[in-house]
């Protein structure tokens, strides 16, 4: 637990600098570095569990795909990323086909499994992955990031705090052992307490009191169903962490399964009601 709070104080006024920092590209940079990081986590969960995956082809069309996706690129070739994703994963699924028809192995089911593993980590890691960008990009306002990663973060904390403390009602044992429903209300509610705060208190969030209530309710809720989702994937691959690069927290993957689901939701959140 103490690395935990010793890499959280560390990192975490260098994130928020880089949140409110007016220029959008340095942060685009960092996200696309944590996307591939996270995507070769992916990958390495389920090669402990033998299913062979084309790594350097996932991440390579990843790359291409969110870069395809800035600004700065549509602004010279506009309407870049359908046209960059649909030809992605016309030469992925070619190149995977050639590659996987010429094996030694003739199992056409773990072959078709290659496949659908190396493309679905570009979807879930690079398709979700990209509305943190958009939110940058798409929202003059610093305050769609900040509470993308205020609201995200505060749950985290306060929902393993809270349930380390008072969790005595699991609620998926099978699955997360350790989530509670005790945690999951204490995280709730001490997230809206904390947004609210900062809304009343500093002028980082422009948005109402009513839609910062709505926003950490549902953040909350979506992040958690991101967080299970990620330790499915992880209990089928018999691991407790997508891996050990940050001391106390675990893998990037970790820390990115929550955002995943909850960037595009405040994305079309904000899209629909602001």
């Amino acid at each position: 637990m103490i690395k935990r709070i010793l890499i959280a104080f560390i990192f975490l006024p260098f994130f928020v600098y880089l949140v409110l920092l007016n220029n959008s590209l340095p942060y685009c940079i960092l996200i696309t570095v944590f996307l591939v990081l996270g995507l070769l986590e992916f990958y390495q969960l389920f090669k402990k569990i033998g299913i062979q995956v084309m790594s350097a082809l996932g991440i390579t069309c990843g790359v291409f795909f969110i870069i395809s996706n800035f600004n700065i690129v549509n602004s010279i070739l506009p309407y870049t990323s359908n046209f960059v994703l649909t030809m992605l994963f016309i030469a992925s699924a070619s190149i995977q086909v050639f590659y996987l028809v010429n094996r030694k192995s003739n199992d056409f089911y773990a072959s078709l499994l290659s496949i659908f593993i190396t493309l679905f980590g570009v979807f879930y890691i690079f398709w979700l992955g990209r509305y943190m960008i958009f939110l940058a990009e798409h929202f003059a306002s610093r305050s769609a990031i900040f509470l993308l990663f205020a609201v995200t973060w505060a749950y985290d904390s306060f929902a393993y705090f809270v349930g380390s403390a008072f969790g005595k009602h699991k609620l998926f044992p099978t699955i997360s052992p350790k989530k509670s429903l005790e945690g999951l209300i204490g995280g709730i509610g001490l997230t809206i307490i904390v947004i609210l705060g900062i809304k009343s208190f500093t002028s980082v969030i422009e948005f109402s009191y009513l839609h910062c209530v709505i926003i950490s309710i549902l953040l909350s809720i979506t992040g958690q169903i991101g967080d299970l989702f990620e330790s499915i994937i992880k209990r089928y691959a018999g691991v407790k962490d997508s891996s050990a690069l940050i001391p106390g927290h675990g893998g990037i993957l970790d820390k990115l399964d929550s955002f995943l689901f909850n960037a595009p939701v405040l994305y079309y959140y904000l899209y629909l009601f602001l």
